[in-house]
Formats: structure tokens, C-alpha cells, sequence
């Protein structure tokens, strides 16, 4: 699991069955509804990017992008949002450790000083940075938790 430093081992009751195809099976069926294997679960567990890496990726290509092309302000702002706000809140963690709790922190901290407008910009910085961890395919990596 994404963010605990050891894995931990669970044991689940299967009930009886007839043979051990059943009971593989029924297994199967219960780590699938846990979604304990999915590639979903991998690529979190497996990610290394931190948010702070992805934000420097995200500005980057907001500042090479070709069809509707952001003024060199708005990037401005953006930086500024990222270096003075965010990233000393959460520029370190993991991209796939990022949840709503994380972000109620990050807006609980901004609250004192800042205005709900700016906070709500800030807030979408945010979840731009994570929406925008892609793979070669064009999904997303990590699904927006963060909201």
C-alpha cells in the first residue's frame, strides 16, 4: 500500500469449499473486490515522483504547449503558488500519498493569510499537478483523489 512502510498480512475466511479450485476462486473473487491486485494499486505502489518532481513537469509543459497557449503571467502566478504555498507543505511526499486530508491541511494552513478566491486557485494548482501524471498511453497514473 501506497505510504505504509511495511506490508501487512491478512488473513480472510473463505468458508467452506467443495475443492481447491472453489477456494482459489473465492480467493481470487475477494482480491478483486478489495482491489488488492489491480495495475492501478501497482503503479501507486510502485511510484516514485514526488509532487514536487510532477509540479516542475506540469510547468514545463505549460509553458511549451502549442494550442491554446497560457500567458507568461498566469505561468507566473502558477510558480509563485507552487514555491511560496505549496511545495513547503507537500513538495516532498508522494505523488500517489497526495488525499483529501493532505489537501484539507494545505487550505487549513492558507486560511490564515489568504483569501478564499486565491485559496480556491491555489487549490486548483494542486489538482492540476496530480491530474497531470500521465502514462504513454494518456490516462492518468495516479486518479484525482485529491478534490
Amino acid at each position: 500500500m501506497p505510504g505504509v512502510a511495511e506490508s501487512r498480512r491478512e488473513v480472510l475466511a473463505l468458508g467452506l469449499c467443495s475443492s481447491r479450485t472453489v477456494a482459489e476462486r473465492k480467493a481470487a473473487e475477494k482480491i478483486e473486490q478489495l482491489g488488492i491486485n489491480t495495475t492501478q494499486r501497482f503503479i501507486e505502489a510502485t511510484s516514485s515522483t514526488t509532487f514536487k518532481q510532477q509540479g516542475e513537469w506540469w510547468l514545463k509543459s505549460l509553458a511549451q504547449r502549442k494550442r491554446d497557449p497560457l500567458e507568461q503571467t498566469t505561468i507566473d502566478n502558477r510558480t509563485y503558488a507552487l514555491a511560496k504555498w505549496i511545495y513547503p507543505f507537500m513538495g516532498e511526499k508522494l505523488l500517489a500519498d497526495l488525499n483529501n486530508r493532505t489537501l484539507k491541511e494545505l487550505v487549513e494552513q492558507m486560511a490564515v493569510t489568504l483569501a478564499s478566491s486565491s485559496i480556491r486557485d491555489y487549490v486548483n494548482v494542486v489538482k492540476a499537478v496530480v491530474a497531470s501524471a500521465i502514462d504513454e498511453n494518456g490516462e492518468q497514473t495516479i486518479p484525482a483523489k485529491v478534490e
